[in-house]
């Protein structure tokens, strides 16, 4: 019988992302404020914002707030969370398209699974995530906090 062989590698990655450019999405959160960039050169709208236009690679951006306002586009409940989120699962992961354009994946909060209809109305909202940090995610749009 051939013995196998087999070599256990662990990759560790640290990366450092500059956040000075795009310092007043964070700070417009803190103040319930969802801040995009609009490159003034190509229009396209970015969420979360970018410093650089990766279409046109433009710099020359403006910040514009975005009303919140979402279609549901896709979705999907985490029953088997990576290690980090374990304690939170299950969770519910969605895809939405904002009325000024973008695609945004974020956790969508205050609806129960069986409640989640195609197309239904949602709204990107800032929240505290189990009181530790700021996020933005979606709820519906008409929603009544869950008991």
């Amino acid at each position: 019988m051939e013995e196998q062989c087999s070599i256990k590698n662990i990759l560790h990655v640290e990366m450092e992302i500059p956040q000075n450019k795009i310092s007043k999405f964070w700070e417009g959160l803190k103040e319930g404020k969802l801040l995009a960039t609009k490159c003034k050169k190509c229009a396209r709208i970015f969420f979360p914002p970018t410093a650089d236009c990766p279409s046109c690679y433009s710099s020359d951006m403006d910040w514009i707030e975005l009303n919140g306002n979402a279609e549901l586009i896709t979705w999907t409940v985490i029953h088997v969370a990576p290690k980090s989120f374990s304690e939170h699962s299950p969770y519910i992961i969605a895809v939405a398209k904002l009325e000024e354009g973008p695609k945004v994946m974020a956790w969508l909060s205050d609806v129960k699974p069986e409640d989640i209809k195609p197309r239904m109305e949602l709204k990107l909202v800032a929240k505290r995530f189990y009181e530790e940090k700021l996020i933005y995610c979606f709820t519906p749009a008409h929603a009544r906090p869950l008991s």
